[in-house]
């Protein structure tokens, strides 16, 4: 059964910062890792599995399907996400102890800055691409149990018919 809702870009905003809270929550343990013992694979599972947590927030807004709008959020919400994996990739791949250990994810922002935003901008377009068409999945998904209206009077209509 469609429910009928008003766009809200502002749920939508705060649903995706919240995973992006989330992400770097979980990319916490691969960023500070000493480097030996080596992470344990839930740890580093756990850097890949929130941009899963990206098909809540579509529940609350689809862009009106213009696709520069979904571009330009996927860009922004993206780059959230490749910053934190540059964190993770430019901690790891250092010696053995890495500096992550020592100073926290925001030494390794501060002190191999230049690493980890190289990191991000390679990441970049591919992850762009990821979550542009991650977008595309979730507002088909949540478009199968809710409808927006395309103005008040089918708001209106809709409550009138229920």
């Amino acid at each position: 059964m469609l429910f009928v809702m008003d766009r809200r870009p502002l749920l939508y905003a705060v649903g995706s910062g919240a995973v992006i809270v989330l992400h770097g929550y979980l990319c916490h343990a691969a960023a500070v890792c000493r480097g030996y013992p080596p992470l344990k694979p839930n740890e580093l599972i756990a850097v890949f599995l929130a941009p899963a947590g990206m098909l809540l927030p579509a529940l609350f807004d689809d862009a009106r399907n213009d696709s520069r709008s979904r571009w330009l959020r996927s860009a922004w919400i993206t780059l959230a996400f490749c910053f934190f994996w540059g964190v993770v990739e430019t901690n790891l791949e250092g010696p053995t102890p890495s500096i992550g250990h020592l100073t926290g994810m925001t030494g390794v922002i501060s002190n191999e800055g230049v690493s980890v935003w190289f990191k991000t901008l390679f990441y970049l377009t591919p992850a762009v691409i990821f979550f542009y068409c991650l977008d595309g999945v979730a507002i088909g998904m949540w478009s199968l149990v809710r409808k927006f209206p395309v103005d008040d009077r089918e708001l209106a209509s809709s409550f009138e018919t229920a």
